[in-house]
């Protein structure tokens, strides 16, 4: 009988190991930054404070994660501005200064509940502010009317 040869299971190499273990670190860290920023990029939507200028008739701003977007729009006088609610829970529109409303008394909504709207025409040229009744402090609009 032949003596036969005995096979022996290779033995990883440590350098082999330690590039497995940094490639597989790195594809999970690399997943996870593109989670975050998937996330970030939808709970903050683009341009919620950049004003935008509209020559229609009408406007439109939503209201989204306790926000309005856009938050500052510029419109012309005689253009009706609708808020939607989209979000989840009830909002309130309401003019500047909280609690009096006095900049603007005409500018107070019922609560509009998600799907609810509320429109308001802005006749005369000047810059008004607005909040929300049920988060005065954290969610503000501007409207700037100008010809």
């Amino acid at each position: 009988m032949e003596p036969q040869a005995v096979v022996s299971p290779e033995t990883p190499n440590p350098k082999s190991k330690k590039l497995l273990l940094i490639i597989i670190g790195l594809v999970i860290f690399t997943a996870t930054i593109g989670l975050l920023l998937a996330n970030n990029s939808r709970s903050n939507p683009p341009n919620s404070n950049t004003a935008i200028t509209l020559s229609k008739e009408e406007a439109k701003v939503d209201i989204k994660a306790d926000q309005f977007i856009p938050g500052t729009i510029k419109v012309k006088p005689g253009t009706t501005v609708t808020w939607a609610n989209t979000d989840t829970k009830p909002h309130r529109i309401a003019a500047d200064p909280h609690p009096m409303h006095s900049s603007l008394p005409g500018l107070l909504s019922d609560d509009l509940n998600q799907g609810d709207s509320y429109s308001y025409v802005f006749e005369k040229p000047g810059t008004y502010t607005y909040h929300d009744e049920q988060q005065p402090l954290s969610a503000r609009g501007t409207v700037i009317v100008s010809e």
